[in-house]
């Protein structure tokens, strides 16, 4: 398998997984290792579009209130938002590549992600449902606070006197 010393979140990521010193990434159909831990990565990414992860953190709990695990903004124009869950491990999933969610008993979840990926994972799918519902949550309050009138200052030619 391919392992980057450096990789950006973008678009197409799916998932990030921690697995050693290293994050198994998900990007549209590859799977590849990048020689970063996932919050090295994210705060990477953060910090690439003028933000850290201090601070998206930050913001979350300002939105949100109180919870444990908190979703983020990685980027707004981009529409990346990303949303941690625990499982065997701490993963994060990218919001917009969710399809479905299916419980498949007690503790056990099926998650159907973009570009024909699944997992099963270790816990209730109210659980993934609550942490997709909290990241949805952060995303639309983002959206909402971001818009506004569009201002333009133009500067008059200079007249001689």
């Amino acid at each position: 398998m391919k392992i980057l010393k450096d990789y950006t979140i973008n678009h197409r990521t799916v998932l990030l997984s921690g697995e050693n010193d290293c994050t198994r990434v998900i990007e549209g159909e590859n799977a590849f290792l990048v020689k970063m831990t996932p919050l090295e990565m994210i705060n990477k990414s953060l910090l690439r579009n003028g933000t850290s992860l201090r601070g998206a953190l930050r913001s979350s709990k300002f939105i949100l209130g109180p919870m444990n695990l908190f979703p983020i903004k990685v980027s707004t124009s981009q529409g990346i938002f990303l949303f941690p869950l625990k499982s065997d491990k701490t993963m994060w999933f990218s919001l917009n590549h969710i399809l479905s969610i299916n419980s498949k008993g007690f503790q056990q979840t099926e998650v159907h992600l973009s570009f024909g990926h699944s997992l099963l994972l270790n816990v209730e799918a109210k659980m993934v449902t609550h942490k997709m519902y909290k990241a949805e949550e952060l995303r639309k309050e983002i959206i909402k606070n971001s818009k506004g009138p569009l201002v333009f200052y133009l500067e008059g030619a200079k007249r001689n006197n």
